[in-house]
Order: structure tokens, then C-alpha cells, then sequence
């Protein structure tokens, strides 16, 4: 949390002296942009890696001694983060697919999809946090030989997302228009926004739902289910529907945030049925 505090810091910062050329700094534009972004990511490297030099978490972990390679634990991390890593790529091309489809819709509605996963990334936050606990809470209680203790807390960081979220979505629906105004003055990026703003907040309790229990299941190990599931649903359904609805049948933005929201309902359908089903407890690692 620190070291985000700080990259934001630092990002914010050299945005502005970087951007616009301000304290002597050069004026370069969108240069400046990728600059700051890439600084930063270098500042919150070495925080990180300074961090693992303190004394407290060396003697008690002592993650950098060479006796701790050990080729059966590196296997291990290896086929469990595979899978993942794999299902984390092909999503950001799917999504990226996603936005060169609207781009053949207009770049008006690509501007205002744009601005509308900006405020997506944001919704994310609450529901990448309480993934990461459930998932963390899951894995230690299936540990311990706690299944249903672990199940329990699946369940309930997905009720506590779906709370939060849901209320986060229904002022995204009631209030798009002063949403999106914050982002851009373009009133036609404005009236396209509207539109997208208003799906995206309608589906947030399925997000939520979908990203917290995707989350437990990957602290359990089934990250090849995972994986299966979001490339199936990606490739096979996600994408093509955005362009059947987008393009084929003429409903534009509305068609195509409606494919998104298709696609979030039916990935929190099958995360829910798993995590019900319970084979997810049995998994070895």
C-alpha cells in the first residue's frame, strides 16, 4: 500500500512537470506521459526491493539464500502460475479486441469506452482487494485442513464485494453524465458515455461476484479452470458477441457494453457454480 501511495505520488508529479514542461522540466506532451509512468514503476520497484533488505523480514523469511532453490517448490509455483499468467494475457487482449471493435463502431464511442474502463479500473480496486484476501484467507484454511472455514470466506468477501459494489454501479446509473464529465467536456463523447456508463454500472454486482470468487478459486490452485474458463468465454463468446451485437446487428455502443455485460453475468455464474460445487477443495498442490 506504501509503495502504491508513492508511485501514484511520484506518477502524478512528473505528469505534470513532464506534460506540460513546468519547473524547467522538458515540455513533453504525451512523451511526458509514458515517461512519468514508466519512472514511477521504477520508483516502486526500488521500494519494493529495498523493503526486502530490512532486517526483520531477511532473518525471518530469508528468502534470498541460494540453499532455499529447491526444484520441486519452483515446479510448483510454475505450474500454478502459468496458467495464470496465460489467463491474465489473453484477457488484456481480449478486452483489447473489445476496443478495436467499437473502434469500427465510431471513435467517438471508442472515446467514451475508453473513459468507461478508466471508471471500470477504478471498480475493480475494492473487488481486487477483497479477491486478494479471500483468496489468501482460502488458501491458508485449506491448508490447515478448514474446507468449509475456507468456503466461508469466499462466500462472504463475495457478498461484501456485491454490497459495495452494487452501490458503487447504482450511482454510475443514476449519475453517468456528471461521471464521465469529469473525464471529458466532448459533449459527444459526453452523450456515447452516458450510454456505456449506465451498463457498466448495472452489471457491477456480477463483476464483483465474478472477480472475488475467480480470486478464491485461484487461492485454492485451480488456476487451469481459470484459465479454460476466461479463454472460452474470451474468444468463443466475449469477442465475437461484441461484434455481432456492435456491427452486425447495428446496436453500436449499447450492443457492445451489452456483449460485456453478457460476459460478466455467465463468468459469475460459472465462478459461483464451482466454488459451490466443492472440487475445488480437494485440489493438490
Amino acid at each position: 500500500m506504501v509503495t502504491a501511495v508513492i508511485m501514484n505520488i511520484v506518477n502524478a508529479f512528473l505528469c505534470w512537470v513532464l506534460i506540460f514542461g513546468y519547473w524547467g522540466f522538458p515540455r513533453w506532451e504525451l512523451k511526458g506521459a509514458a515517461a512519468a509512468a514508466s519512472i514511477s514503476s521504477a520508483v516502486g520497484t526500488m521500494c519494493m526491493f529495498s523493503t526486502s533488505l530490512f532486517g526483520k523480514y531477511r532473518k525471518r523469511f530469508r528468502y534470498y539464500r541460494i540453499t532455499n532453490l529447491d526444484p520441486r517448490i519452483m515446479r510448483d509455483i510454475l505450474r500454478i502460475s502459468i496458467p495464470a499468467g496465460i489467463t491474465a494475457t489473453m484477457t488484456t487482449i481480449g478486452f483489447g479486441l473489445f476496443l478495436w471493435i467499437i473502434g469500427h463502431i465510431g471513435t467517438v464511442e471508442q472515446a467514451a469506452s475508453n473513459v468507461t474502463i478508466q471508471l471500470a479500473s477504478l471498480f475493480f480496486l475494492p473487488c481486487i482487494g477483497l479477491g486478494t484476501a479471500s483468496a489468501t484467507l482460502v488458501g491458508q484454511n485449506l491448508g490447515a485442513k478448514y474446507p468449509d472455514k475456507a468456503s466461508s470466506y469466499g462466500w462472504e468477501a463475495a457478498k461484501l464485494g456485491v454490497l459495495i459494489m452494487g452501490s458503487a454501479g447504482a450511482l454510475a446509473f443514476a449519475f453517468p453524465e456528471h461521471i464521465i464529465r469529469v473525464f471529458t467536456p466532448d459533449e459527444n463523447v459526453v452523450r456515447a458515455g452516458i450510454i456505456s456508463i449506465r451498463v457498466l454500472g448495472a452489471f457491477q454486482t456480477f463483476q464483483a461476484a465474478a472477480i472475488i470468487l475467480t480470486q478464491s478459486l485461484l487461492g485454492a490452485g485451480a488456476s487451469k479452470f481459470v484459465m479454460t474458463v476466461e479463454l472460452i468465454l474470451h474468444y468463443l463468446f466475449f469477442v465475437p458477441l461484441t461484434y455481432i451485437f456492435g456491427i452486425v446487428l447495428g446496436f453500436g455502443i449499447l450492443g457492445a457494453w451489452s456483449a460485456a455485460m453478457c460476459y460478466v453475468i455467465v463468468l459469475s455464474i460459472v465462478m459461483g457454480m464451482k466454488f459451490w460445487e466443492d472440487g475445488w477443495k480437494h485440489i493438490k498442490i
